[in-house]
């Protein structure tokens, strides 16, 4: 009796273990200081496409908070919050590395977008290979201390001006 009883403590807590390794402990890292993401910062682009902000599904928490993406239907957007037209500049204020096991690592570009304020929430490309419909990466596998090139269907450097030495 008292084996059975056991037996059952065993298997619920292997039950729950499984839905945490399935699941993942994730973290979050700024990895900003680290080379060569400080070249990053303050970097300008424009974008080539009407965007919009979506709020991020619970399932897709490796590409970021809110979600900066052309596209219109993905499981990973669930609700618009703003939309950006073509040719805004938005400026990268922030990398990190946001890791989820057994999904591993993706990086996160936080930007600063004129006009956008949403408190306590953070806007992003998707630049995760977990997600590659959506993926602004040129290269679809990103592993820290890779350089992340942005693909030029999406933006383009900003021209330099005077004004934007001062990010």
């Amino acid at each position: 009796m008292a084996y059975e009883g056991a037996r059952v403590q065993l298997r619920s807590f292997s039950f729950a273990m499984g839905l945490l390794l399935i699941n993942g402990c994730t973290s979050i890292k700024d990895i900003s200081d680290e080379s060569p993401y400080r070249e990053t910062i303050g970097q300008c682009y424009v974008l080539q496409q009407d965007m919009q902000i979506w709020e991020n599904s619970a399932g897709c928490w490796e590409i970021g908070d809110l979600i900066l993406s052309p596209h219109t239907s993905h499981y990973c957007a669930t609700k618009s919050k703003a939309d950006i037209p073509k040719g805004t500049e938005i400026t990268i204020i922030e990398v990190k590395e946001r890791w989820q096991w057994g999904a591993g690592a993706c990086a996160q570009l936080v930007l600063a977008i004129p006009g956008i304020d949403i408190p306590g929430r953070n806007v992003s490309p998707p630049v995760c290979f977990s997600r590659p419909s959506l993926n602004w990466n040129e290269e679809l596998v990103w592993f820290r201390g890779d350089e992340i090139q942005l693909k030029k269907e999406y933006v383009k450097p900003c021209e330099s001006t005077p004004e934007r030495s001062s990010y």
